[in-house]
């Protein structure tokens, strides 16, 4: 018996889209905050007030969220307090102590994009309470009457170690060959509600989907990512035209494919099933909405 799609929840395409913008960092601002923190060069005596009224001028500029983003080796979604801008260890000691020791005791050091940062905190979820309220204790932080690091934003976690190019769907063709032709999409990290997502969602989305990849991966399937621009899809197994023959009602598929359905029955959305109506014959039935076949990209 054939079922139309008559409305379905939380449903979105998986092709078209284009990878992230790479990060970019303004080095230079932070040599205001070293000469307020420990010294810029070989200068000893500075006025703090100024330095910190200076870096909270430019502070919007280096700490935006278009400035963020990108891979790090930053547990945890944390607050970016300040680069180091000679990204030496010793200085970034030093740096460390100075922000501790101006009330935020729980900061360290870290890597961000190659660079030596200092961050706060750590959350599985930057939206959650626990996140915002170290994100606004950070922003609120005064020091000689100034808030240096109002526009302090969230920076993403490292992406997982199985967070290869060899498990990124668009290189399957270029690797297999055009007997690549479909596989089965089981998930999707995406908004619920249809709105664009920000920044730091969409770096989680994509995070979230790695990190499924690489457990498939552990597990012992052919797990693949598909990153678009507001959202991250997760696909298992390749199949050619003969896995799959549409032209039939119901379509005539491979032992193969039927065994990766029944492993892996539904499409969750971030992790969950997702509701969706279809119409039948008897007329409108909910159900779990089940997993699909894909076209595999050609890039």
């Amino acid at each position: 018996m054939s079922a139309q799609i008559a409305h379905r929840k939380r449903v979105f395409s998986l092709f078209g889209y284009r990878t992230g913008v790479a990060a970019h960092w303004f080095v230079g601002v932070w040599c205001v905050l070293l000469a307020l923190l420990w010294g810029c060069g070989q200068r000893r005596a500075v006025d703090n007030s100024e330095a910190l009224r200076a870096y909270a001028e430019q502070a919007g500029a280096v700490l935006s969220p278009d400035a963020g983003g990108g891979a790090s080796v930053v547990e945890g979604w944390s607050v970016l307090v300040a680069v180091v801008p000679t990204n030496r260890e010793e200085d970034a000691e030093a740096m460390l102590e100075t922000v501790r020791s101006a009330g935020l005791g729980g900061a360290r050091v870290a890597m961000h994009n190659g660079r030596r940062v200092i961050v706060y905190g750590s959350w599985d979820d930057p939206g959650a309470e626990e996140a915002q309220r170290g994100l606004a204790a950070v922003r609120g932080l005064q020091i000689g009457g100034v808030t240096p690091f109002a526009a302090a934003v969230m920076i993403p976690p490292a992406a997982p170690a199985g967070a290869k190019d060899e498990f990124d769907l668009r290189g399957v063709k270029a690797r297999l060959g055009d007997d690549a032709v479909y596989t089965l999409q089981v998930g999707v990290y995406a908004r619920g509600d249809f709105q664009k997502p920000s920044e730091q969602e969409i770096a989680l989305f994509r995070r979230s989907a790695e990190r499924a990849v690489a457990e498939l991966r552990a597990q012992g399937e052919q797990a693949f990512f598909y990153h678009g621009p507001n959202r991250s899809s997760v696909t298992v197994g390749v199949f050619g035209e003969d896995d799959h023959d549409g032209s039939t009602r119901p379509a005539v598929e491979s032992a193969r494919l039927r065994a990766l359905r029944e492993r892996f029955p539904h499409c969750l959305l971030n992790g969950e099933g997702l509701m969706e109506t279809v119409q039948t014959e008897r007329g409108p039935v909910k159900r779990l909405q089940p997993s699909y076949l894909v076209a595999i990209p050609k890039q």
